[in-house]
């Protein structure tokens, strides 16, 4: 099969869960011996400028990466049109000549330029990482960018995609508003086992809680933080580790590490250093009030680091199908710290939620299963529209 992927950004920064479910997926699908095409565009979410020094095209791990070359903005939607429409055209070109088989958007600027090339010529499948639409004035860009994503994303959601893939059950709930249920399948993420496995890393710290993602609002990082100082209260030598790429809070959380000594934050750190800091901690914190279905819980898994989180229904959902986690009340850190504290004091039962997290991760989240159920999915859109 020739596929092509089309995301806002693309490889080397992976910001977002559903750029690195792309990624991944992406790069397993070129070990299945399909050819694989990423359009995409040059600036990261961090970011408000050009990144110049990327290439308008390289291939990484297999996977044929175009950027458009003309300018693209988040939370400015007009002024990335010509990025949009240069994405727009080049695949519609592809289309033309026969070069694509299946396309896959990742929500929500994509949806149009890629439905619009495609329609009537090839199967188009949106993927859908987070919604969260009717929530749209805690949107952290503001009032005038919540607006824009409300309705840009429900008109995104209106059109007629062949197929809809989404990351848990509880999105695909959220998606019946759009979608007839046979319509939406659901592909959870997945893990690296081998990348993971690979990392060496000392002994598991017997008291370190680690919080791994961004430090915007709605991840709620400083709940981790408060929770955790009052488990110190309990437990006088509990450590936080805080890994992040940046956000809202992160000069807050650069001025606590520096007052406190319990709290170490890590910025930016690779793949393997997260992977070692995850294997080397026994609980993961990941305090979100919104999800998709979180990458983070299912890496600290594979590391053998259970976690704690708030119950919002997709970590809900994390806990019932890893078998690795527990939930505390949504924005109740008193709880988080409380529960926090019950698990360090009952080590086994610690290690008893990680030994069950892994084996379930081996059996069912990593990246080469998560690729093999979307070519599935690709394959019977393809038959059952006659073209394989």
């Amino acid at each position: 099969m020739k596929i092509v992927f089309a995301t806002d950004v693309f490889y080397p920064y992976l910001d977002s869960g559903g750029v690195v479910h792309t990624f991944h997926v992406a790069r397993n699908l070129v070990k299945f011996g399909h050819e694989v095409i990423v359009l995409c565009h040059k600036t990261s979410s961090y970011s408000s400028e050009s990144h110049n020094l990327l290439k308008d095209q390289e291939v990484i791990d297999g996977i044929n990466i175009i950027r458009a070359k003309k300018p693209y903005r988040y939370g400015a939607t007009i002024a990335s049109l010509p990025a949009l429409y240069e994405m727009y055209s080049q695949l519609k070109k592809m289309v033309r000549e026969g070069d694509v088989d299946v396309v896959n958007a990742l929500l929500y600027r994509p949806f149009f330029p890629v439905f619009m090339a495609a329609k009537n010529k090839v199967p188009c499948i949106g993927s859908v990482h987070l919604t969260g639409f009717k929530e749209w004035r805690r949107y952290e860009a503001g009032e005038l960018g919540a607006m824009a994503l409300w309705g840009i994303g429900n008109i995104a959601l209106r059109l007629p995609y062949d197929k809809v893939i989404t990351v848990s059950e509880t999105l695909r709930t959220e998606l019946l508003e759009y979608y007839p249920r046979e319509k939406i399948e659901v592909v959870y993420n997945g893990v690296d086992l081998e990348q993971i496995d690979n990392v060496d890393s000392d002994e598991k710290n017997p008291n370190q809680v680690i919080y791994v993602g961004t430090l915007n609002k709605r991840k709620n990082v400083l709940d981790a933080v408060r929770a955790v100082e009052l488990a110190r209260t309990e437990i006088k030598d509990l450590e936080l580790v805080i890994v992040s790429s940046g956000g809202d809070y992160e000069d807050v959380i650069k001025e606590m590490s520096r007052k406190n000594s319990f709290i170490k934050y890590y910025k930016k750190a690779t793949d393997e250093e997260k992977m070692k800091l995850l294997k080397e901690s026994s609980l993961l914190v990941h305090p979100s009030s919104k999800e998709g279905f979180p990458i983070v819980p299912i890496e600290a898994l594979a590391c053998n680091a259970p976690f704690i989180a708030y119950d919002i229904p997709e970590m809900k959902e994390a806990c019932e199908v890893t078998t690795g986690g527990v939930v505390v009340k949504q924005g109740d850190y008193v709880a988080l710290s409380q529960r926090t504290c019950e698990l360090f004091k009952n080590k086994s039962r610690l290690k008893e939620m990680a030994k069950r997290g892994r084996k379930k991760v081996e059996e069912e989240f990593t990246w080469e299963k998560v690729a093999k159920k979307t070519e599935r999915l690709y394959r019977d859109v393809l038959i059952r529209q006659c073209r394989i």
